[in-house]
């Protein structure tokens, strides 16, 4: 069966965690990620589950069989898949709706700036 997305059901069990009212300063929020492999997919997909719907994600690398036993995004079907691509898709798939600024080059001096426009925390 296929429903609908509806992020005020779909979140509803955070109450309680957080207030409505906290909920949505959560959802306002733009977090940025450097590197999607062992320790930013963990906190990619966290941070989706947690109300967090802006991002800005940056990866060059992609996916292998040496990442399974570590990172969230590695599994059969992501392997020589893009971290970035294969991240993206995992958390569109809990929420739809979260925006996200894509640098696939990974960051360095030319796009630091861009990386961090608009950002209220980088996490790392």
């Amino acid at each position: 069966m296929n429903q609908p997305f509806e992020y005020n059901l779909a979140l509803s069990r955070d109450i309680g965690w957080f207030t409505e009212d906290e909920q949505q300063i959560l959802r306002s929020k733009r977090v940025a990620i450097a590197g999607l492999g062992g320790v930013g997919g963990g906190h990619l997909i966290t941070l989706v589950r947690l109300e967090i719907t802006k991002f800005n994600l940056s990866d060059f690398d992609e996916f292998s069989c040496e990442n399974t036993n570590r990172q969230a995004g590695a599994n059969i079907y992501s392997y020589d898949k893009k971290k970035l691509d294969a991240m993206v898709d995992m958390a569109k798939a809990i929420n739809p709706e979260i925006g996200m600024k894509l640098l696939p080059e990974g960051i360095n001096a030319k796009n630091t700036v861009e990386f961090l426009e608009d950002v209220d925390c980088y996490v790392d």
